[in-house]
């Protein structure tokens, strides 16, 4: 799949838009995993929610390069490179982490304060870019 020409820079502010899409979304499925499995939630917390972090996040970027919410605002990751897609997925996925959770309020702070400088820490260190189809 060759989207080279369809495809444009994503500001910082959009990219936010799209994580808190995605934290609605998770919040949500923890929130139903919760009900359906109480007992998860209570005796192993952290393990339940890296669980669904893997199965709600990793999994749909490996295999379909975008998660719900990106689907929703038509977003997919590209490979700049297209070469070592494995290693530079795995570089994704452990940086993206920092990006999603840790980072969020300075990019929040940034965009705020109107400096925008389009790229995420796991964009830069991977060779990969969310990019949206027109």
């Amino acid at each position: 799949m060759n989207y080279q020409n369809k495809e444009e820079n994503l500001s910082l502010k959009f990219k936010l838009k799209i994580l808190f899409t995605d934290y609605l979304l998770i919040i949500g499925l923890i929130s139903f995993f919760n009900i359906i499995f109480p007992y998860l939630d209570k005796n192993h917390p952290w393990i339940f929610r890296l669980c669904i972090y893997f199965i709600y996040y990793t999994c749909p970027e490996f295999f379909f390069k975008r998660t719900l919410g990106m689907r929703l605002w038509n977003v997919f990751i590209y490979n700049t490179k297209n070469d070592g897609f494995n290693k530079k997925f795995l570089i994704y996925s452990i940086v993206v982490i920092l990006d999603r959770f840790v980072f969020s309020i300075f990019y929040l702070a940034s965009v705020i304060h109107i400096f925008d400088n389009k790229l995420f820490l796991s964009e830069k260190m991977s060779d990969f870019r969310w990019r949206k189809r027109n």
